[in-house]
C-alpha cells in the first residue's frame, strides 16, 4: 500500500514537472471522458456531486484558482481538495476521468468531465460546479 501511495505521488509530481503547470488560454478545456472503472463510480467513497480540485501549492495557476474554490466552499459548494499528499486516497475515484497530467485540474464524476487549467473567471468555475451538481442545495 505504501509503495502504491509513493508511486502515485511520484507519477503526479513527475508528470507536472515534466509538462509544467498549465492554465494558459490555449490549454485544453473541458473534455468528456467516460469512466473506465465502473466500480469507482459506484464507490461510496467517491463524491459524485463534488468537484475534485487537483492542485499544488507551488503552481501559480492553482494559486489563482484556490481563492475562488474556497469562496465557493464558503457558499456551500462541494469541492474536494486533491494534492500529491492525498492523491492515493482518490485514485480509484478519479481513474478514467482525471487526466492527472497538468494542474490545476477540475474533475466532476457525475458528468465524467475534466477541465484542465485555469477558468477564465469565477462564473465559469461556478457553471462547471453547477453542472456537476456541486452547488449549494
Amino acid at each position: 500500500m505504501q509503495k502504491t501511495t509513493l508511486f502515485a505521488a511520484f507519477v503526479l509530481v513527475a508528470a507536472v514537472l515534466l509538462s509544467g503547470c498549465t492554465g494558459q488560454p490555449n490549454a485544453p478545456q473541458t473534455d468528456n471522458v467516460s469512466i473506465s472503472n465502473s466500480s469507482a463510480s459506484n464507490s461510496s467513497a467517491c463524491q459524485q456531486n463534488s468537484v475534485y480540485f487537483i492542485h499544488a501549492d507551488w503552481c501559480p495557476h492553482c494559486q489563482k484558482m484556490k481563492p475562488w474554490v474556497l469562496e465557493f466552499q464558503s457558499q456551500g459548494y462541494k469541492f474536494v481538495m486533491v494534492t500529491s499528499e492525498n492523491l492515493a486516497s482518490y485514485k480509484d475515484c478519479l481513474t478514467g476521468v482525471a487526466k492527472m497530467q497538468y494542474i490545476p485540474e477540475f474533475v466532476c464524476l457525475s458528468t465524467s468531465q475534466s477541465h484542465i487549467g485555469e477558468f477564465d473567471d469565477e462564473n465559469a468555475l461556478k457553471a462547471f460546479a453547477d453542472t456537476c451538481g456541486a452547488g449549494s442545495q
